[in-house]
């Protein structure tokens, strides 16, 4: 606690997997993080896994555990339920841009009414030490760089705008899912 760490925020995105499922009767939203490149560094040998360190995160300033609080955490599996009895699961991996990934896809289809394979499909954006990191092709480019967003372009399919997956079940005992085309490295539209 007392020794500068020198992570520097958000680092690679290589240590998080996200995993959706569903059945007619069972949705599940699940992400896996080791957090750090060997997680804890602890190995269990009787289980043949290596222990995570995403408590890490709550362990010093305002974001520190005390009891009553809720602190911020990157972790967001999401599951949304319908009218109609529909459940559906998401997931990404993206450090701290998985809510603003999984915002922007709830978003588009819950106030656009955009279909889950186009939600996910859609050029997005993330916000990164000040900066506003978005797709080459996504529409907003221009009229966030005139309200003064420091705009950085990526290449549209970057790794760094999450790998959304989703599985959920509809009326009727339909069962679907959808994957990002994003989670194929170097995956092109």
């Amino acid at each position: 606690m007392n020794v500068a760490r020198r992570r520097g925020g958000p680092r690679g995105y290589v240590h998080t997997a996200g995993v959706a499922i569903a059945t007619t009767d069972t949705v599940v939203s699940s992400l896996v993080s080791v957090f750090d490149d060997f997680g804890s560094c602890v190995f269990v040998p009787e289980l043949g896994i290596t222990l995570n360190n995403r408590g890490d995160g709550f362990t010093d300033g305002s974001n520190r555990y005390r009891p009553g609080l809720f602190p911020v955490h990157t972790l967001a599996p999401v599951i949304v339920r319908d009218g109609d009895g529909s459940v559906l699961a998401l997931a990404t991996p993206g450090a701290d841009g998985q809510v603003q990934t999984l915002l922007q896809v709830v978003s588009a289809m819950r106030f656009d009414g955009t279909p889950l394979p186009d939600a996910i499909a859609a050029p997005r954006w993330r916000s990164e030490n000040g900066a506003l990191l978005i797709e080459q092709s996504h529409s907003a480019n221009s009229d966030l760089e005139s309200r003064g967003h420091e705009i950085v372009v990526r290449e549209d399919g970057d790794a760094i705008f999450g790998a959304v997956v989703a599985a959920g079940n509809g009326p009727a005992g339909l069962i679907y899912g959808a994957d990002d085309r994003r989670s194929v490295v170097g995956a092109t539209e």
